[in-house]
């Protein structure tokens, strides 16, 4: 099977559009940072180069599952010219959002799995991240993203005892 990395660079580049441009607005800023991830998502499936660009501040920087840093522009170039273009992104499904505000900061972690299919094969790789927001001139900017790839662990013993 094919690393997960140059899927790494995509998922995790970031995935929205800033509010007043694309994405609904909402009374709820909760639910608008849901919102705004949700098309995030979408734009790096549908490789929509503006929709990220518009969506990621000129200093953002990823922190890849392997510990490597990614910039923006690094990010705007895989999707531009693919790695491995055998490995094609079929959705992203977010789960399990929680949305936390510090003053024009927002913080957005969830769970979210990439579908893909890769040499003819189906893939899903669940990954846990974290987003940190900043408004400023009235648009979320992603700043930063922190992801996990959640690997399944079999045969271990858990805390409360027994096999996990």
């Amino acid at each position: 099977m094919k690393p997960v990395l140059p899927l790494a660079a995509l998922i995790i580049a970031g995935l929205g559009v800033a509010p007043g441009e694309d994405a609904v607005k909402s009374t709820d800023p909760g639910l608008e940072m849901k919102a705004l991830e949700k098309s995030w998502s979408e734009a790096v499936v549908k490789r929509d180069v503006p929709a990220i660009d518009r969506i990621l501040a000129d200093d953002y920087v990823l922190t890849t599952p392997e510990g490597r840093l990614v910039t923006k522009a690094q990010i705007i170039e895989s999707f531009r010219a693919p790695a491995d273009p055998s490995y094609v992104l079929k959705s992203i499904d977010l789960a399990e959002m929680t949305v936390r505000f510090f003053g024009e900061t927002a913080l957005v972690s969830s769970r979210f799995t990439l579908n893909a299919e890769a040499d003819g094969a189906v893939v899903a790789t669940p990954f846990r991240h974290s987003d940190v927001f900043v408004r400023r001139h009235g648009a979320w900017r992603c700043e930063a993203r922190q992801a996990t790839r959640i690997r399944q662990s079999y045969g271990q013993v858990n805390p409360a005892g027994g096999k996990g």
